[in-house]
């Protein structure tokens, strides 16, 4: 039987062996390609994180790292295996009543990049695409790396491929590259800051 993606194993084998999920690497190898460095990059969001395990493999790296999710039974695990840093945990499950708090709290830990496995459809459950991308835009989100569903005839959410998330955050965010089910945006910069960053 596979493991699931907040599965406790991959917590203990993290705390005993130092070895990351093998689930996270696509994502994972795609923000050391496409991010800047970490003194550059402000802090990076990651999105409904489970047992914060990516998160905290960004943070070995040297990235300034936020965690988001509803499901505390995983971070209470995440939190107690050092996983994540509660300092720098939203507080509570993200709603449509609480969205304008998320996105203050998004500008007050000065998060610039979201990674978000698997976990976009999710939120665009929560909040429509327009009003996710009209907030990340507001609350000065520079950059996100999304990582959709594996395309497969099961697949029934109209936002689970990762070419439906990306189409869902344009024209706001523009696609530029990626790699499998991982698609890597940026806000469009203008043509000036292109010829003369």
């Amino acid at each position: 039987m596979s493991r699931r993606y907040h599965s406790q194993e991959y917590l203990d084998e993290w705390r005993t062996t130092g070895r990351y999920p093998k689930i996270h690497q696509v994502m994972f190898e795609t923000c050391l390609h496409m991010l800047d460095r970490p003194d550059e990059t402000g802090r990076v969001l990651d999105l409904f994180s489970s047992t914060g395990l990516l998160g905290a493999r960004l943070k070995r790296i040297g990235y300034s790292v936020a965690w988001s999710d509803g499901d505390r039974d995983a971070l209470d695990r995440g939190i107690a295996a050092g996983a994540i840093d509660p300092e720098h945990l939203f507080p509570g499950r993200l709603t449509m009543q609480n969205w304008a708090v998320f996105l203050d709290w998004l500008a007050l830990e000065g998060v610039r990049t979201i990674v978000a496995r698997r976990c976009l459809d999710v939120l665009f459950d929560v909040v429509p695409p327009e009003t996710a991308q009209a907030g990340f835009l507001e609350a000065g989100i520079e950059t996100v790396i999304l990582e959709g569903l594996v395309v497969s005839s099961r697949m029934k959410h109209p936002y689970g491929s990762a070419d439906s998330q990306r189409l869902a955050l344009a024209p706001g965010y523009r696609c530029w590259g990626g790699a499998r089910d991982v698609r890597y945006l940026a806000r469009p910069r203008p043509l000036t800051q292109v010829l003369h960053p």
